[in-house]
């Protein structure tokens, strides 16, 4: 596996762990209709997605 994949992997695995997988669902159709998350790739938008979903602020320049 490439370290994008493990890194996913990883990802994955806290969502089920700590239970977020609705909120994290929820957070990801959210950034779907967000033009700033437009370009950036899958690894990206979630782990952007489980640093919002645990209570980190937005940013502006991610």
């Amino acid at each position: 596996m490439s370290q994008t994949e493990d890194s996913l992997f990883d990802i994955y695995n806290t969502i089920v762990k700590e239970k977020l997988l609705l909120e994290f669902n929820k957070q990801t159709k959210k950034m779907e209709k967000q033009n700033k998350h437009q370009y950036k790739s899958t690894l990206e938008k979630w782990e952007y997605a489980l640093y919002r979903i645990r209570g980190g602020k937005s940013k502006n320049s991610y």
